[in-house]
């Protein structure tokens, strides 16, 4: 594992949990939607954008998928990781919100919990698509 990566993915999730709460809000307190359904749209829109900021920046120095196909099969491979830790998340997330926890601080805990199993999973799988020199 290299430092510079973990930083990134850092950076990179930090600006998600950003966006994410940004549209939990929009969602929720802009129109109405229950914040325990609210998280799918973000899911969407979340998740591509987080895909782009892996392949190019986070683990830039390892190969890049090549073509479409390439890149939709990294992409459903980075999701079935993502989906664990959102998973977890969700669950984190709708206990806290039972408990009367803001909906906003129940997804940020939710998401720092799941912070180092979603890197851990993602460094694999961008190492296993590595060529071998």
């Amino acid at each position: 594992m290299r430092l510079r990566e973990l930083v990134r993915w850092g950076v990179k999730s930090v600006g998600g949990l950003a966006a994410n709460l940004a549209l939990l809000t929009l969602w929720v307190d802009g129109l109405g939607v229950p914040p325990q359904l609210a998280i799918v749209p973000n899911f969407v829109i979340i998740s591509a954008v987080g895909y782009l900021v892996t392949d190019r920046w986070v683990f830039r120095d390892e190969a890049s998928a090549s073509g479409v196909r390439g890149h939709a099969k990294r992409y459903l491979s980075m999701q079935s990781v993502m989906l664990g830790g959102k998973a977890a998340n969700y669950v984190i997330y709708v206990l806290l919100i039972a408990a009367s926890m803001d909906y906003r601080v129940a997804w940020a805990l939710g998401a720092i919990v799941t912070f180092l199993g979603t890197f851990t999973g993602n460094k694999l799988l961008w190492s296993s698509d590595s060529p071998t020199p």
